[in-house]
């Protein structure tokens, strides 16, 4: 089992404590005050504009006023939240509370289903409850949604994915973030998740990440999502998508998307090629976690030559070709590789780097001197690689190398 990163120790720490000061209550939606929010009150025309340009936090102000001349709460929470972005200092302390206050007073009619105990305290009305649901609210409306399972308890996801997704608060959903299903499963299935998501998202949604799971306690080997090709048609204004686990990628056609990021134990040609044959105007950043052999990564060097042209992604600055069996190979052709004068960040983590790929790196230090960013952890450097990198490349990340001996010459991850 390969170590974990210092974000995800930290992650992993906020989830402990968290849910230690939650006091561990039940995972069931809690008894809420009386609902005053006026039933299914829509204008479309209002709603129209949002949808347009749903960054545009002037058709939030417009359908707020006109909530409120209708009777609406909602309204009256969209020029508290507008106050409170304005404001600084005490101001904005004051009104970040008062906000908390309307939110828990309101909850019942703002979520209905929704409401989970603590999910409103007024010091962190926008934060994580209990480390298993949280809702960031802008201008009246969710705008970010995070919920899943953790080690302690299970939340039935798919009932509150659909709560969430019906419901008039996730009208202009912009982010959209599904966790574990069940930490005591053999295995997670999300071929469901992925048809309700296709079937009732908003098409505000730009930022979407299934399977956001701790790598170290449930593997991604034991994470299916099935086919997920129908979110590209659904989903086709996405800026980010995130997928971690086994998945069939199909033909992939989302020409807004900035960010793909694909972690897998074992990635398929058939995966590769999927994104090799798409055209991506607008992508800025694509991670690629390759894995083992065990696990279908049936991917080699050759198979991921393409990548290096840059072809297709004009706009590509930071990739990342993690948890790799040929890093090495990698390193050596990287020097002459078109995509590598675009690069502002490099991530070659998780990977078989040993002194091999550190001598290609050391030889050609000038065609990386541009880079902000060069991510090396986690791989088979020794204590004299590690020196002369770190001498060498004041931008590089190098921490928690492996073993190069024996059978350890593999990825980092393989679960």
């Amino acid at each position: 089992m390969a170590k974990l990163s210092y974000g995800k120790v930290l992650e992993r720490v906020i989830q402990v404590l968290d849910d230690f000061f939650s006091g561990f209550d039940p995972i069931t939606p809690a008894p809420a005050p009386v609902s005053d929010v006026p039933p299914g009150l829509r204008e479309p025309e209002l709603e129209a504009a949002i949808l347009r340009e749903p960054e545009n936090d002037d058709g939030y102000l417009v359908y707020g006023d006109w909530l409120q001349a209708h009777g609406d709460p909602r309204g009256e929470l969209v020029a508290l939240q507008h106050a409170e972005l304005l404001a600084t200092g005490a101001e904005k302390k004051a009104l970040e509370k008062q906000v908390g206050d309307f939110l828990e007073r309101h909850a019942e009619g703002l979520l209905g289903e929704l409401y989970f105990r603590d999910s409103f305290h007024p010091s962190r009305y926008s934060g994580r409850s209990s480390g298993r649901v949280y809702w960031h609210w802008h201008l009246g409306f969710i705008q970010r949604a995070w919920f899943g399972s953790n080690h302690a308890y299970t939340l039935d996801v798919p009932r509150v994915l659909t709560n969430l997704l019906t419901h008039p608060s996730a009208r202009f959903l912009r982010a959209l973030t599904v966790g574990l299903l069940d930490n005591d499963a053999d295995s997670n299935h999300y071929e469901g998740i992925i048809q309700l998501i296709v079937r009732h998202a908003p098409a505000t949604l730009r930022e979407l990440k299934v399977a956001d799971v701790l790598e170290n306690e449930f593997g991604l080997s034991r994470v299916r999502l099935g086919d997920v090709s129908s979110l590209y048609a659904a989903l086709p204004k996405l800026h980010t998508l995130i997928l971690r686990g086994d998945m069939v990628l199909g033909a992939m056609h989302l020409p807004e998307l900035r960010e793909l990021t694909i972690e897998t134990s074992g990635l398929s040609r058939e995966s590769l090629r999927s994104i090799l044959s798409a055209r991506w105007p607008k992508l800025e950043k694509l991670v690629l976690w390759f894995g083992s052999p065990e696990h279908g990564g049936d991917v080699s060097f050759e198979d991921v030559r393409p990548l290096l042209d840059g072809a297709g992604m004009p706009r590509l600055v930071h990739l990342g070709l993690c948890n790799a069996g040929f890093t090495d190979a990698v390193c050596e052709a990287l020097p002459s590789a078109p995509v590598l004068r675009r690069l502002t960040r490099l991530d070659l983590s998780l990977g078989t780097m040993t002194r091999v790929g550190a001598t290609a790196l050391l030889g050609n230090e000038g065609s990386f001197a541009h880079l902000e960013m060069l991510v090396l952890t986690e791989n088979l450097l020794d204590a004299s690689s590690v020196e002369a990198l770190e001498m060498r490349f004041p931008a590089v990340w190098l921490e928690d190398q492996r073993d190069a001996g024996g059978s350890a010459r593999t990825v980092a991850y393989r679960d």
